[in-house]
């Protein structure tokens, strides 16, 4: 009988600090802007945002897809490393315009 009423105190602790942490992390989420209800966007780019989060969702299943069929090395190889190569090439091309603009101005 004692053994029980220490459980329940601690049961309703560890319930009040999950709905807390999911309160905080729905609102971290819609800070980072992977939701359509985001504060970062306007209500009008709401369809524009969930086409983007279901392109994402669907190239993590074809990758997905492909590393089971083809193997990860393979997939590896010719998708993730010419990706890397491609995204910081962009990447660095944007940040040295960000700084030629800077200097020049």
């Amino acid at each position: 009988m004692c053994r029980g009423r220490k459980h329940i105190p601690s049961g309703l602790i560890i319930m009040i600090v999950s709905v807390n942490l999911q309160s905080n992390l729905r609102r971290f989420i819609s800070i980072l802007g992977v939701t359509a209800n985001s504060i970062l966007f306007l209500p009008s780019q709401r369809n524009a945002i969930l086409m983007s989060n279901a392109g994402i969702a669907f190239m993590v299943f074809v990758v997905m897809y492909a590393t089971k069929h083809f193997g990860f090395a393979t997939v590896l190889k010719y998708y993730g490393i010419p990706w890397l190569f491609v995204s910081h090439w962009c990447r660095s091309l944007s940040a040295l315009s960000d700084i030629r603009s800077s200097t020049e101005a």
